[in-house]
């Protein structure tokens, strides 16, 4: 398999994506939407690239931005998608990612700057929990 889209192929099947064995990824470990919430606000701070599994479909390489959480309590990452699965077939972008649906998630040694184009929420769509920081809020420019 050498793509996300043969990935999902295969293994849409299996009742829970906590059933699916996604060690040939080289991914850590699976979660079954219970992933670890500290590798996120690990990545958040050191600017990192996280791959994860979302909602059953393949792996996405991703640029986590932001956590919010919306009036609701839904918990949700903000993110620029890299490479990747994508339900929506639009494999690079902005994407918001419900916490509860990640399956699993792994800090990559790759890291980013913040996107120019990334603006947090308004506080009518969610409280921003979490956001990584640019190059100037860390020089308090």
């Amino acid at each position: 398999m050498n793509d996300a889209h043969e990935w999902h192929e295969k293994f849409r099947g299996p009742a829970r994506t906590s059933d699916v064995d996604v060690s040939a990824f080289g991914i850590a470990g699976r979660t079954g939407g219970n992933m670890d919430r500290g590798t996120i606000m690990q990545a958040l701070d050191e600017r990192r690239v996280l791959q994860i599994g979302y909602a059953g479909g393949g792996p996405r390489t991703i640029q986590p931005h932001a956590i919010l959480r919306k009036p609701d309590g839904t918990e949700l990452l903000e993110a620029y998608q890299v490479r990747g699965f994508s339900e929506g077939g639009m494999e690079h972008g902005w994407k918001h990612f419900d916490l509860a649906r990640i399956d699993f998630v792994e800090s990559r040694e790759e890291t980013f700057e913040a996107r120019r184009d990334f603006r947090p929420v308004s506080s009518e769509s969610g409280v921003v929990l979490k956001q990584v920081r640019s190059d100037a809020a860390e020089m308090n420019i």
